[in-house]
């Protein structure tokens, strides 16, 4: 009875590895998600299987609703692909934008699908999800990230007086002592 159970699925793994099998990951590029600054998403598409993935549809709904906080920027969420091969991978960017710091979770995207060239049914896979992401606040990621130009001009500016102002006293000072010295 056992040889009967592993040979049947043995036979099911094989069937199943004969057609085409995506993963799908949805992942944020940016080490840090800021509000009012560009984000971008990746679609990672990955084709497992042994055949050819034909008419891939990804729709990612959750930066096109009415309700999103998230306006889209460049790319597009929802594309078609025509056939993904065994073996292959592609990526995919979107760029948002959010108004507003907080935490927002973001959706699945949905990808269907037909596992070979021959399937009669299409195949409904979806996207890993990226958590809930916490976008800063614009002005705490300035305050800590951003090169602070003006800032170091200033400080070298307030420098420059405060080793100046001393060393003119100073040598104003000894040249005096000087002068009076020649006159002896």
């Amino acid at each position: 009875m056992k040889l009967f159970v592993s040979t049947l699925l043995v036979l099911a793994a094989v069937a199943c590895a004969e057609e085409a099998r995506l993963l799908v990951s949805k992942d944020i590029v940016n080490t840090i998600a800021v509000a009012e600054r560009d984000i971008t998403v990746r679609y990672s598409l990955f084709n497992i299987g042994e055949e050819e993935a034909k008419d891939i549809s990804v729709t990612d709904e959750g930066f096109t609703r009415e309700d999103s906080p998230f306006t889209l920027v460049a790319g597009l969420p929802s594309f078609n692909l025509a056939g993904l091969k065994a073996g292959a991978n592609v990526s995919h960017n979107v760029i948002v934008r959010v108004d507003r710091p907080g935490y927002y979770n973001l959706t699945a995207a949905r990808v269907t699908y037909f596992a070979s060239e021959d399937a009669d049914a299409e195949q409904v896979a979806y996207s890993s999800m990226p958590r809930d992401v916490p976008i800063l606040p614009n002005s705490d990621f300035s305050r800590v990230y951003d090169t602070h130009v003006i800032q170091w001009v200033i400080f070298l500016a307030a420098s420059i007086g405060l080793v100046f102002l001393p060393f003119k006293a100073f040598n104003d000072s000894a040249s005096k002592h000087i002068r009076m010295a020649g006159r002896k």
